[in-house]
């Protein structure tokens, strides 16, 4: 009988614990799903990886990547011409990541860093000075969409000018960066396997370059748009106060000109004039006024 009730006690504890035990389950389930996949951010870990970053404002406005002899691995990168390294506050990286090999730079997420700058939102640090110039403060990141152990994420490192203050994330620094505002740059993508968690630990980069930083030239959609408006005001002026008033909002098609015809101009010819005279011409330009 002692047995018997020994074993009913048991039961009886076993069934308190379950509804535990389940959710204890169902949360590791969901954080696998969810992520949190670690890796170290540091493009400095003594014997494995060593590359730097540097600020080619006013040298260069392209992008540079590769390996230089200082770098580990070295490889022939002159980086004698890509101006300082980087160092200090004004400075600030980032990491991105994407679960799987070979995913487009669009699909990167940010990582957060476990010692993130203040002000940052938690997934930016700054570069060290001195000797240690060209170097970020290192922190582990963590990706919230990428798996614990993971066998390969998409990586990238990225780097901006914010001595402004204005950009305070990528998201921003990323936006000013493409109109020409500060100067930025990026590893380029690499694959990086066996991605930390419980295990195995958080990896170094191995498969980061060196790269630069730089002000991009606006793009030639906007400079069009410049020349455009700028085409349309000189337009403008040319008219008389009468004619901005009352002007004409008539566009020319390609199909209703003539084979001699050129763009902008159209040909009419009002019901009072007869036959025999020539058409008026009037020069229809992409405002509302025109010269008669």
């Amino acid at each position: 009988m002692a047995y018997g009730g020994s074993n009913l006690n048991c039961e009886l504890e076993f069934r308190k614990m379950r509804p535990t035990l389940l959710t204890m389950l169902a949360l590791t389930c969901a954080l696998s799903v969810l992520g949190q996949g670690t890796v170290f951010f540091n493009n400095r870990a003594a014997g494995s990886v060593v590359t730097h970053v540097y600020d080619t404002t006013g040298l260069i406005n392209y992008q540079v990547r590769g390996l230089g002899a200082a770098d580990i691995p070295s490889g022939n990168l002159q980086t004698n011409v890509l101006g300082p390294l980087l160092q200090g506050s004004s400075y600030w990286s980032s990491l991105l990541g994407a679960p799987g090999a070979g995913q487009p730079e669009s699909s990167l997420v940010v990582g957060y860093l476990a010692a993130p700058v203040a002000g940052s939102g938690g997934d930016a640090t700054t570069f060290r000075t001195g000797v240690a110039a060209g170097f970020i403060a290192g922190s582990t990141a963590t990706f919230n969409n990428v798996p614990m152990g993971a066998y390969v994420a998409t990586i990238e490192m990225v780097a901006w000018d914010n001595s402004s203050g204005l950009c305070p994330t990528w998201a921003l620094a990323s936006q000013a960066w493409d109109s020409g505002l500060i100067a930025a740059g990026t590893s380029g993508t690499f694959n990086l396997y066996h991605i930390g968690g419980f295990s195995p630990p958080a990896p170094f980069l191995n498969g980061l370059q060196s790269f630069n930083i730089f002000v991009q030239a606006p793009e030639p959609k906007s400079i069009a748009l410049i020349a455009s408006a700028a085409g349309m005001l000189v337009f403008f002026r040319l008219c008389s106060p009468e004619q901005r008033k009352a002007g004409s909002r008539t566009l020319l098609h390609d199909e209703e000109r003539g084979p001699n015809q050129p763009l902008g101009v159209h040909l009419t010819t009002p019901a009072s004039q007869s036959a025999a005279r020539r058409p008026a011409v009037r020069i229809v330009p992409q405002t509302s006024c025109c010269l008669e």
